[in-house]
């Protein structure tokens, strides 16, 4: 028995311990969270049928007190190509060293996952603390954005000038919305890849996108000839007397955005959206420039913000952890949980 094991009863949480946990992360993560505050969305997070719930936890195995804690997010059902990202990692001071690396490394073996893909890293501190204990460089996501060119004033952007946009191509994919689950399942065959990392099933993607507690998401299909290319997903945000579109997620034929740039015009038109941004880390630079997207560049003068609750009119940088071959969007992880 290792000295982990004979301090702590490192395990996934039972259902009873919820109250518990939910206590944990008010008093030890962010007081007034969500998780901490609304048990129907922590349910909703990470209680799975069976009864299982997705939360690791170290418990002193004396004191019978929560001592470290992750939760689990799962991108399918798939147990042979399971990928995870975790969230809320947090552990208490006064325990062993690394405890917290060792709850990180039992997500992997009490999951069986494939990989557990890092996102939303604190720059100041977990961002540090895993370049020197994984031996791998956490780099930023890509923001990408397009303003909506019938707007003469921006309240929630901040724009100092409007760089010339490349050539369009030639839009011949159709863009159009899946406006329930069972339109989308009739679809989502074309393009289930269990080789993608991260692999979302369609479990996944309903669950998320057709069955979110608090957020409307609008889920569109991209098509050639009828045969589905790829999905993705849009949350329109609002502040003051703005509006905002995020592309919050994307999968499938990553190129296929590459002839959809007239519909994310006609959209903002129709929306009155002050623009539509994008988040990704995986995507060719082309297929992006050539749908009319625009890098938002570090020390960039125009200000395209990311957080809402509170409203900060700031860039703000997305770690993540590269794998090769590995998509990340905006929405994966915890990255677009309501607060």
């Amino acid at each position: 028995m290792g000295r982990y094991d004979e301090r702590y009863d490192i395990r996934l949480a039972r259902y009873d311990e919820i109250p518990q946990i939910m206590a944990f992360i008010e008093n030890n993560w962010k007081k007034g969270h969500i998780l901490a505050r609304d048990r129907g969305f922590f349910e909703y997070e990470f209680l799975e049928e069976d009864g299982t719930v997705n939360v690791l936890l170290a418990i002193d195995r004396k004191k019978q007190t929560i001592e470290a804690m992750q939760g689990i997010l799962k991108a399918s059902r798939d147990k042979n190509h399971l990928d995870i990202w975790g969230s809320c990692w947090k552990v208490l001071p006064g325990n062993l060293p690394m405890l917290g690396f060792e709850v990180w490394d039992q997500c992997t073996v009490q999951t069986g996952a494939r990989y557990q893909l890092g996102i939303g890293g604190n720059p100041n501190t977990a961002k540090v603390v895993v370049e020197r204990m994984l031996h791998t460089k956490l780099i930023k996501m890509k923001q990408y954005y397009i303003l909506n060119d019938l707007k003469k004033e921006f309240h929630i952007a901040k724009i100092v000038y409007k760089e010339k946009m490349h050539k369009i191509s030639a839009p011949y994919f159709l863009v159009e919305q899946m406006y329930d689950e069972e339109q989308f399942l009739r679809c989502y065959p074309d393009i289930d890849n269990p080789a993608a990392v991260p692999y979302k099933d369609a479990w996944y993607l309903t669950k998320k996108y057709f069955h979110h507690p608090i957020y409307d998401y609008e889920v569109y299909r991209i098509s050639d000839q009828r045969k589905t290319q790829s999905f993705f997903v849009i949350r329109i945000q609002e502040y003051g007397t703005g509006k905002a579109a995020r592309m919050v997620d994307y999968v499938g034929d990553c190129s296929a955005i590459a002839y959809t740039g007239n519909f994310f015009r006609n959209y903002l038109e129709e929306t009155n959206c002050e623009y539509i941004d994008f988040y990704n880390y995986g995507f060719k630079e082309q297929s992006l420039l050539s749908a009319g997207f625009i890098e938002r560049t570090e020390g960039d003068a125009n200000i395209i913000p990311n957080y809402f609750h509170p409203f900060v009119q700031e860039n703000i940088d997305i770690w993540i952890q590269p794998i090769d071959g590995v998509i990340y969007c905006k929405a994966d992880g915890d990255q677009d949980r309501p607060c």
